[in-house]
């Protein structure tokens, strides 16, 4: 807000009446200044260029010729403030605008950024000429940020994978967004595991991300990998691409095991991102997709294979079997546990098939497989077969090996476990602990058998099945019984939602006022567009700010209409909104003022009224996701 909406209204009246002397005036100055002037290649450095006027009016702006430089970001047009002092015998009244520029150098070496001009009163004016030195891209300058650490960033969106890698797509730092498959390799060998990421890569904000196209993973056998969420959606990262910091978002895991050997292609995964507006319109839409992916997948060394190998057992893995008892009762049942542990695909690891040594039955196994988490290539697969005894000894069950063939050393190995030892009785014990009363228990050469004697229970003989007609009896049975029972608790019922219903009705809740709120919003903004369309500028400019002040109120109050731009700040740095968000707003509103009063015919027109039109809608949207 302009410095002179915070004055009283007699200073206001006062400096109305005061003749226009400006004696203390300064003349024009315009000049450029950089945050720095020592960088290394891809930095990121600020470029400003600020014009300061008194009463005279500025024009025709032409940023500098930014020769040997990438534009990383340009203004839409400048910050301006206006500052008002009055005293000394006159009243001074000084604008101010600003241009900040967001530039990274290309190659080393010495620099110099051009003038900018613009023009005051007729008279063109020129910045001064700002010069660099560009070092070599070995290290940052003394003294100099280094730009991963003010990013933030220098790590891979994922582990193991370097910032720098070459699967990034051409030109991507000249990019606003764009997707990624990541492999952590592309020579295997068939069944050898492949972990696999989709990431979404951004350098602007976006409020919509929907998927067009999967990718398809056709010859291999695929895993899906949950990727954890966090709060307020998919995890995030950042990444430094030549210079410019891009927000890294993780879409997709896989992890991927090739079924025939060859060149396998994973085709390129396809989504929409696009910003919406305050009616949740989705407006500047993008189309994304991935390159495609091939893999070389070379077939399983012949030499060493055992006989019947199967391709599945591809990884590392170590086994180990178990039994949950080792001294067991003849018609008692007794557990086997193979478990195969390691790096693979243990979903369709094959393992060792169980064989009932003599004198046992066995039945179906189970299998139970547990992936981890991060990769899906790591966990744990286990096999459980319940073995019954029939006949009394001391048995041996396995031993057992598995086969599998190692990719980091290019070898079969096998490992065995077991015989493990198992000793069956020959007595089977009764559930109750004890043979019951009348029960006789005999070993007849190697088997026993037992008689379970069952006790007759005696109960009480009833004269009648029912129970007798009397006065009782007849309203238990009668439609008035059920209706006495239903009517306290339906009147219950009744009375808690009469109140829950005269509390909503009383109460302005949040969702009523983001409805009259949104209601108000929608006038406001249809207004200012047919001002607009009917060439009406001022009366567009009143609805701008009127709407502005409206959703603003909602977040501090009715005194909203009092503040002045400085208070405005702080009252909404109180409430948590971002630097970024309040600097878009207070520029909204300082357009809409100086669109009003400034006799510039370029800030009324169509094109200018649709472009603040665009920005106070893109404002109230952020408001709204953050009240």
């Amino acid at each position: 807000m302009p410095a002179w909406r915070s004055l009283p209204a007699w200073a206001l009246v006062s400096a109305l009446c005061l003749p226009a002397r400006v004696a203390h005036a300064e003349p024009p100055r315009f000049t450029a200044e950089v945050d720095r002037s020592e960088l290394v290649p891809g930095d990121p450095f600020v470029y400003e260029v600020t014009l300061s006027l008194g009463n005279e009016q500025a024009d025709n702006y032409r940023p500098p010729d930014f020769k040997g430089l990438r534009v990383l970001s340009a203004p839409r047009g400048p910050n301006r403030s206006t500052q008002m002092q009055i005293g000394a015998g006159g009243t001074f009244v000084q604008t101010s605008y600003a241009w900040r520029y967001q530039l990274a150098a290309e190659k080393a070496g010495s620099l110099q950024i051009g003038p900018a001009h613009v023009q005051v009163g007729g008279h063109d004016l020129r910045s001064n000429v700002v010069s660099l030195v560009v070092v070599g891209s070995g290290a940052a300058p003394a003294g100099t940020p280094n730009p991963q650490a003010a990013a933030g960033t220098g790590a891979a969106p994922s582990a193991g994978h370097a910032t720098r890698d070459t699967g990034l797509p051409a030109g991507a730092s000249s990019k606003e967004a764009f997707v990624r498959l990541v492999p952590d390799k592309t020579k295997v060998y068939v069944g050898e595991g492949i972990a696999a990421a989709w990431y979404l890569y951004l350098s602007a904000p976006q409020d919509k991300m929907e998927s067009v196209s999967e990718p398809r993973t056709d010859g291999f056998w695929s895993e899906d990998v949950v990727v954890p969420k966090r709060a307020g959606g998919l995890p995030t990262g950042q990444e430094l691409i030549d210079g410019r910091v891009f927000q890294v978002i993780t879409l997709m895991k896989k992890a991927l095991f090739p079924l025939r050997a060859g060149t396998l292609t994973i085709t390129p995964l396809e989504l929409e991102v696009a910003r919406v507006d305050f009616f949740g319109q989705a407006v500047r839409a993008q189309r994304l997709k991935s390159a495609a992916t091939a893999f070389e997948v070379l077939p399983l060394p012949v030499e060493g294979q055992p006989p019947g190998f199967d391709a599945n057992n591809v990884g590392a893995f170590k086994l180990a079997a178990t039994l949950d008892r080792d001294k067991v009762a003849a018609g008692e049942a007794v557990t086997l546990k193979l478990t195969a542990q390691g790096r693979g695909n243990l979903r369709n690891l094959r393992l060792p098939t169980v064989v009932a040594p003599p004198g046992f039955k066995a039945y179906e196994p189970h299998d139970d497989v547990a992936l981890s988490a991060e990769d899906g290539l790591s966990g744990t697969k286990t096999r459980e077969v319940l073995l019954l005894p029939e006949r009394p000894g001391n048995v041996s069950v396995g031993p057992f090996s598995l086969s599998f063939f190692d990719p980091g050393d290019k070898r079969y190995h096998k490992e065995t476990v077991g015989p493990l030892a198992v000793a069956v009785t020959g007595i089977v014990p009764v559930a109750s602990g004890a043979a019951p009363a009348g029960a006789t228990a005999a070993l007849g050469g190697d088997k026993a058998t037992v008689e379970n004697v069952i006790g007759v229970e005696i109960r009480p003989i009833r004269a009648h099945a029912s129970l007798r007609q009397d006065t009782g009896t007849t309203l238990l049975r009668s439609p008035l019984f059920f209706w006495l029972l239903l009517v306290p608790p339906l009147g219950f019922v009744l009375t808690g939602l009469v109140g829950r219903v005269r509390e909503r009705l009383a109460a302005d809740t949040d969702s009523v006022r983001r409805k009259r709120l949104r209601r108000i919003v929608q006038q406001h903004l249809g207004a200012a567009e047919k001002h607009r369309d009917a060439g009406n500028a001022a009366r567009f400019f009143v609805e701008i700010e009127r709407v502005l002040r409206e959703v603003l109120a909602n977040h501090l109050g009715p005194q909203v209409a009092g503040l002045t731009r400085d208070e405005l700040d702080t009252s909404l740095g109180a409430k948590g909104l971002d630097e970024a968000l309040r600097k878009s707003i207070l520029t909204v509103l300082d357009t809409c003022d100086h669109a009003r009063f400034a006799p510039d015919e370029s800030a009324r027109s169509q094109a200018a009224m649709t472009d603040v039109l665009e920005r106070a809608g893109d404002v109230i949207a952020r408001l709204e996701k953050v009240s």
